[in-house]
């Protein structure tokens, strides 16, 4: 089953504070699109962090680079038309270790 929608994160912000966010009208907007019942998978292309500032959405994706090979190979992993495998390279505080990943 598909998600209500999905959520491509690319053009993001660093605060003053050196913080990477999302604008707060689609971190609202996201909000409460979950409040009312419906999921959403985030995928994040080019820096694992942004989950920092989403980690309430359903699912999380992350692609190392941006550009139209891997988001073409995200899209037939999505429709299930490839496999999908990949560890993160980083350690995101609190969330995930490095190394953390999946093989499907």
């Amino acid at each position: 089953m598909f998600p209500d929608g999905f959520l491509y994160l690319k053009n993001y912000t660093i605060s003053e504070a050196g913080k990477i966010n999302i604008p707060e009208p689609l971190s609202r907007f996201l909000k409460e699109t979950l409040k009312i019942g419906k999921s959403v998978i985030a995928i994040s292309f080019g820096n694992p962090y942004i989950f920092r500032t989403i980690a309430f959405v359903d699912a999380y994706l992350y692609v190392d680079h941006d550009d139209r090979s891997t988001q073409s190979a995200m899209i037939s992993a999505l429709l299930g038309k490839s496999a999908t495998m990949g560890k993160l390279p980083v350690t995101i505080l609190d969330y995930f270790e490095a190394g953390t990943g999946i093989f499907v």
